[in-house]
């Protein structure tokens, strides 16, 4: 389904332009660029998505002190990096103009405030992990502060890959139906042998790029997405199993025969 929907929305078919595209042509002047910015745009959206359930978890567990300064902040600081890069772009001169407060600010209260809150509230009520409580110091939010840039910045960059597919699709196709080409002149029998590459070369591209698709979708979801929320808590799942050392067998006649 989403196949036939993009292929609508691109105007091919089977690899073959045959159709005005609904959206546009990936491979015509600056439609490659734009379609690089529509693949980073689904990451932001599904990265954004991921750290809106972070937020969601701390509210059903009361956690509000890192639902405030720690998911808000976060939300802030990606949406501010994300307007100042895509308002700005590298104009470092424009950015210190005023715009890099956008960041900066929820970056400074992801980094101070919940350290802050900590030790002038010293809250009765907050159950402090012994296992991470260097995470909630002025150095320890600081480097996960840095560490949450540096994934954001990667994580971000990896929906690249959309488009990376997306050439490589067209690529495979394009060499399918220039084989087929180098036949069509054997007349009938090239007819005959063209219809089969072309048949066999696209069951061959959906079988691969079924598969790499596959691979790809794994690693933008378990790592992209899921470690924005992913605690790992809760019951481990422990398969039921039966370890046997050996086996006795006992008859019953006979036992029955040696006691009388």
């Amino acid at each position: 389904a989403a196949a036939c929907l993009a292929g609508l929305l691109f105007g091919e078919f089977f690899g073959l332009p045959v159709l005005p595209p609904l959206w546009f042509s990936p491979f015509e002047g600056e439609n490659v660029f734009n379609f690089l910015i529509f693949s980073i745009a689904v990451g932001i959206v599904q990265i954004m998505s991921g750290i809106a359930i972070e937020l969601a978890n701390y509210v059903v567990k009361r956690d509000y002190t890192n639902a405030l300064l720690t998911a808000i902040p976060q939300m802030a600081f990606y949406l501010g990096g994300i307007y100042l890069i895509a308002t700005y772009q590298l104009d470092f001169s424009a950015w210190l103009a005023g715009p890099i407060l956008f960041p900066v600010i929820p970056f400074a209260i992801m980094v101070a405030g919940k350290p802050l809150y900590l030790m002038v509230a010293k809250p009765k009520n907050y159950h402090f992990d012994p296992e991470h409580a260097e995470t909630d110091t002025f150095v320890g939010r600081l480097f996960e502060g840095g560490d949450f840039f540096t994934r954001l910045l990667s994580n971000t960059i990896s929906y690249s890959r959309i488009l990376a597919l997306l050439m490589a699709h067209w690529a495979l196709l394009l060499v399918v139906y220039q084989v087929a080409e180098q036949v069509a002149p054997l007349g009938v029998l090239g007819l005959v042998l063209g219809g089969i590459i072309i048949v066999f070369g696209n069951v061959a591209v959906i079988a691969l790029e079924g598969l790499i698709v596959f691979i790809h979708t794994l690693r933008l979801h378990f790592y992209e997405w899921f470690s924005k929320f992913y605690g790992g808590t809760g019951t481990e799942f422990t398969p039921y199993k039966q370890t046997f050392t050996h086996t006795e067998v006992r008859f019953k006649k006979k036992e029955e025969q040696q006691s009388a």
